[in-house]
């Protein structure tokens, strides 16, 4: 793996895409410094275990986004066994000083499990600080919401992508509007009543059906919202090679493929059968790590796989990685706008 050298200060500064293909990619100790300037953990203890767990306990979705790279319609749905769940939990209450947090959700929609709340609250039996979802917001009723809060739901992602009714639903096709707004805005007030130490953010991917609607979008969520609380517009993203959802450039590129994916050395992407993906972006597991139902959280962790990829990412050289070629989702610039609620009290 990496071999330490002197420490060199590198700024923590991120370049724009026009000078970005002028500069060489940060490799050994230059990369370890931009990681650590982007992670509040210390070093030995992002390779000991995963900071971020996030887990599919069913495949499939309500919804057939335009800018999703997953064909739902291909998939056969399935739900994660008991036993499956139970194992990955037992092992993460080991570390449960270690991990920060547990998202029961990658590439579906996990409102789809009927035992979702059953799951959050075996999560928090086991000591996770934080239990975590995104949801569209459309089976976000009032009963379910009570559910999830009170099984310990502690964060909440909510993507709503606009205010306007026919720009909404032909971005997330075969949802209502009016459904998943009204859901979203009772969710916030209950979790701000039954779970005020929770966290709730409303998100807009920017494409090109919205892109004049970020600064309303973020005006008008902003006094709903508490003081925990986020709303986010973050621009869209191609699947690394799943889909092309939006237009490349070189420079781009090169602007992503400059600095190692901070990804690497926090966060465990697991599928519904329990295989081991190496980033979240990669919906048809192209680039698999390891398989639970045989193997452990640690030893993946730890594996060579993983090891080689965040060498190459260490070297300058993840764009031999195809997925990892000029792809922006775990890129610190990808936020277009990000404000926190506004305290109601």
């Amino acid at each position: 793996m990496y071999v330490r050298t002197p420490r060199m200060r590198v700024p923590a500064v991120s370049v724009t895409s026009q000078h970005a293909a002028a500069l060489p990619p940060l490799r050994g100790e230059q990369a370890r410094q931009y990681l650590e300037a982007h992670h509040p953990y210390d070093w030995q203890e992002m390779l000991a275990f995963p900071k971020h767990v996030d887990i599919d306990t069913i495949n499939t979705c309500n919804a057939r986004c335009r800018m999703c790279g997953i064909d739902f319609d291909r998939r056969k749905v399935t739900r994660m066994t008991d036993q499956l769940f139970d194992k990955i939990v037992a092992e993460l209450a080991e570390h449960r000083t270690q991990v920060d947090r547990v998202g029961l959700a990658v590439n579906s929609e996990p409102l789809m499990d009927r035992g979702l709340a059953g799951k959050i609250a075996k999560l928090k039996q086991a000591g996770i600080r934080c239990a975590s979802i995104i949801t569209n917001a459309s089976l976000l009723t009032p009963q379910r919401s009570e559910e999830l809060l009170g099984a310990g739901l502690d964060q909440t992602y909510i993507s709503i992508d606009s205010l306007d009714p026919s720009t909404y639903e032909e971005i997330r096709r075969g949802l209502v509007f009016e459904e998943a707004y009204r859901n979203a805005c009772q969710f916030v007030g209950l979790k701000q009543r039954l779970r005020p130490a929770g966290t709730v953010r409303i998100a807009m991917v920017q494409l090109k059906e919205n892109h004049d609607e970020a600064e309303a979008f973020v005006r008008h969520w902003m006094p709903l919202l508490g003081p925990r609380d986020e709303v986010v517009v973050t621009r869209g993203f191609n699947w690394g090679v799943a889909r092309n959802v939006v237009a490349r450039s070189p420079s781009d590129d090169e602007e992503h493929n400059r600095v190692p994916c901070i990804s690497l050395w926090t966060s465990f992407v697991v599928d519904v059968d329990g295989q081991v993906r190496m980033c979240c972006a990669d919906p048809e597991g192209k680039t698999l790590l390891g398989d639970l139902r045989q193997d452990s959280i640690t030893d993946i962790w730890r594996g060579q796989k993983l090891a080689r990829a965040r060498q190459l990412h260490f070297d300058g050289r993840r764009r031999e990685i195809a997925m990892c070629d000029g792809c922006p989702v775990w890129s610190t610039t990808k936020h277009a706008l990000k404000h926190r609620g506004v305290d109601q009290t």
